[in-house]
């Protein structure tokens, strides 16, 4: 019977798309006055735009001293472009990246790109970068990129979270250490 895994595939994919509505960003949900940081913690930042699909990152801290658990960090298709969350203050790298749309599974391996890196310092607002996802796609294939688009977006993160921004200061912390920030920072208090 061809009904049966047809729509237990249908329900697979609404599940997954009805789950990451249900995880609502802190962006949208909270107040200036919940956002705090238990020690040892700083926010991720991420900038996304999903082109019609769901992303779900998985996460690992990076320890020589033992294995961590994974972490998943969901993000839906939405009229909110960060995410911000909270994380235990080390080194991670993105394992993978599923971009599931309707029956078009995919799942990107990034777990030996070093780009897929980023630091999280305590007391701080960390960006990560911007994940793009092309809306053109096959059955073996998605665009999936990371960027850094923070010279383009600071002003839309300082508007966003500027409330955020007054307790926590916001660094650039991807892989590729980009000079920018420091330069643009040193211009702007002469």
């Amino acid at each position: 019977m061809a009904f049966v895994p047809m729509t237990r595939r249908f329900l697979q994919v609404f599940l997954l798309l009805g789950a990451a509505q249900a995880l609502p960003s802190l962006a949208q949900q909270a107040q200036p006055e919940e956002y705090s940081l238990n020690a040892g913690y700083g926010y991720l930042l991420l900038e996304y735009q999903l082109s019609n699909s769901t992303a779900k990152l998985e996460l690992e801290r990076l320890d020589r001293r033992r294995r961590r658990p994974r972490s998943p960090l969901v993000l839906n298709n939405s009229d909110v472009r960060f995410e911000l969350t909270p994380l235990p203050a080390g080194d991670y790298q993105v394992l993978n990246v599923s971009v599931p749309y309707f029956d078009l599974p995919y799942r990107k391996d990034v777990s030996e790109d070093d780009r897929w890196r980023f630091t999280i310092e305590a007391g701080t607002v960390n960006y990560g970068g911007a994940l793009l996802v092309a809306p053109e796609r096959s059955m073996n294939y998605v665009d999936i990129q990371l960027r850094n688009r923070w010279a383009a977006s600071v002003d839309a993160i300082e508007s966003t979270f500027g409330h955020v921004l007054k307790d926590y200061p916001l660094t650039v912390n991807m892989a590729y250490r980009d000079p920018f920030p420091a330069v643009l920072e040193s211009q702007n208090a002469q």
